[in-house]
């Protein structure tokens, strides 16, 4: 199309020519008169690139994004991402008190399309996002994500930031920030965890990872002392959260229960503070006397068998008629197996 190529080597003269405002206009002209053609697609890269010379970073990011939406298949797809990491950038370097001075924007930036009218991080991090999307392995990929996981990580939402380190650890196992990643992954659910009251999961889940972690980097001697200090944490937590579940079957009167959980804390982590207490209420709960109670028949339907009597007499004496009927959520809770069993 001879035409829409005169036009297009007009606003290429004009962006050479440094007059950029024209030069906007008239790539903006372009892609919108001659959409979904090689031309419009051309024009719209570079009215996106025009605005991000002209500062107007806001507006060149919607381009960027238009572009992508508009040309899927465009070959401008590392363009893209690596022109939308370097917006999340200056963006992120506003609220960031180490960031130098010549990396600031000035004061009247908000109305001039410099930054957001409001919430720059948070439109920094979609920034982020897309570029990390736009090309999944390309080289800024890894470094975008390892990004939005230590944003989250650096403002306490510790459940956010594990997300995305999982995520780097599984998209991106050949990234120099995988050791990083991994590390990020632990700390966050140890940060994250809210105490004995409280579901363990997290503490299982930074279990393993601390596992993977040492079978991954082996010859890191430095990191493998604190991940070793970090399992010794874990097995203080389980142990505090199983003297807690005895300490509440005692309160209730279920001998049995009692007794298997404070049982288990010497045999399981004999070293623990914990386990001096279990033994001490092992020793009054072998006082204590017991009556048989029969389990809960609440989630047996009408006319079934009965999964409890039908284990015989043996499974009932074992669960001292409490495990499952008088614990309540505090049951469901200690009746979890990933936790601490």
């Amino acid at each position: 199309d001879p035409d829409a190529q005169k036009e297009l080597d007009a606003a290429f003269a004009l962006y050479e020519a440094g007059d950029l405002a024209q030069a906007e206009s008239a790539f903006s002209r372009i892609a919108k008169n001659r959409k979904e053609t090689p031309f419009g697609e051309k024009a719209q890269l570079y009215l996106a690139e025009t605005q991000f010379r002209r500062k107007k970073y806001v507006a060149a990011h919607d381009s960027y994004e238009k572009l992508y939406a508009d040309y899927s298949g465009t070959l401008h797809t590392d363009k893209i991402a690596s022109r939308e990491y370097e917006i999340a950038q200056i963006w992120l370097a506003q609220s960031d008190e180490k960031a130098k001075p010549e990396q600031k924007l000035p004061w009247y930036s908000h109305f001039n399309g410099a930054q957001p009218l409001i919430d720059t991080r948070g439109m920094a991090l979609k920034a982020l996002e897309h570029s990390r999307h736009r090309s999944t392995d390309g080289p800024l990929a890894d470094d975008a994500l390892m990004q939005i996981a230590d944003y989250h990580m650096a403002n306490a939402d510790y459940e956010s930031a594990a997300i995305y380190y999982d995520e780097m650890i599984q998209s991106q196992p050949k990234s120099p920030f995988l050791q990083k990643a991994y590390l990020g992954a632990i700390d966050s659910r140890m940060k994250g965890y809210l105490g004995p009251s409280y579901d363990g999961e997290g503490l299982e889940q930074a279990r393993n990872l601390v596992r993977q972690t040492l079978a991954a980097f082996p010859e890191d001697q430095a990191n493998a002392e604190r991940l070793y200090h970090t399992l010794d944490l874990i097995n203080d937590q389980d142990a505090e959260r199983t003297y807690g579940l005895g300490a509440y079957y005692k309160k209730i009167g279920k001998v049995a229960a009692a007794e298997f959980y404070f049982g288990k804390i010497p045999q399981r982590w004999p070293n623990s503070p914990w386990a001096v207490k279990a033994k001490e209420n092992l020793t009054v709960l072998a006082k204590m006397p017991r009556k048989a109670t029969l389990p809960s028949k609440i989630l047996t339907q009408p006319g079934a068998t009965d999964p409890y009597y039908s284990a015989g007499p043996g499974m009932m004496g074992a669960m001292g008629g409490g495990g499952m009927g008088g614990g309540g959520g505090m049951g469901g809770m200690g009746m979890n197996p990933g936790g601490m069993m």
